[in-house]
Parts: structure tokens; sequence; C-alpha cells
């Protein structure tokens, strides 16, 4: 089986997503149908947001965020950023590490807090939705 490259992998060159790539992948007849449309959609979606930075900065990339949330009626946090992750390492260590983003969201902190923000997703969202009924029921005569 050829190798076929990482679509998640932001260092993939931008020319992966191009037709011309989809086609190889699609001859390959050791890929099921259903990696092929997981590869696809990935390399796509990558694609989209390489080019809307490379035209219109980064802070596209949060009108994206909005509008996929409005499409969807999601909900979504920006829980970090790469930045913050750097100053925290030089603030507290005083070292950088270019690979430090990665190398945090491999540990066991990190795992915890986002399991930690589920259970309080979960828990505050029951909440709210038990004030907009309770809230309701008062204004009903």
């Amino acid at each position: 089986m050829s190798e076929t490259p990482d679509p998640f992998d932001s260092n993939e060159p931008d020319e992966w997503a191009q037709a011309e790539d989809w086609e190889d992948i699609d001859d390959d007849a050791n890929l099921p149908a259903f990696d092929r449309n997981i590869i696809f959609g990935a390399a796509f979606c990558n694609h989209i947001v390489r080019q809307m930075q490379d035209s219109f900065g980064d802070d596209s990339i949060v009108d994206l965020l909005w509008a996929i949330d409005r499409n969807m009626q999601w909900s979504t946090e920006i829980v970090a950023q790469r930045t913050e992750v750097e100053d925290l390492l030089l603030d507290r260590h005083g070292a950088f590490d270019h690979d430090i983003w990665n190398k945090v969201q491999e540990t066991k902190a990190w795992s915890k807090m986002l399991r930690q923000m589920y259970k309080l997703s979960k828990r505050y969202l029951a909440e709210a939705v038990d004030e907009v009924v309770h809230s309701e029921l008062q204004d009903t005569p």
C-alpha cells in the first residue's frame, strides 16, 4: 500500500489538496472509500484554512469558527493559544521550545482540563435549561 500524507499535518504542502492528488488517492485500491472521503474532507478544510489565512490573516479563522458555530448551532470555545503556552514557558521557566504546543497537548494535565471542561459544560448546560424553563413558567399567566 502506498503511503498517504497525513491531511491533518499542517506542514503538508498546500498542493496536496489539489485535484490531481485526490485522483492519485482515488486510484489507490487499498484505501477504503470511507477513508478517502475523510482524507478529501480534511485536505479540503486544511486548504481552505490556509487560503483564508494567506488572503485575510489569522483573524479570518475566528470569523470562520463563528460561521461554523452559527451554521451548526454549536457554541465552541477556544481554550488555549500557542502563544499563551509559549509565554507561560518563558515566564515560568525562562525557556523557549518550538514544539511546546504539541507537547502540552499530550500531557495528563491537558486531558484533565478537557475532561473537567466537558463535565462543567454538562452541569451548567442543564442548569441553563432549568433556568429558562423556570423563567418561562413564571412569565406564564
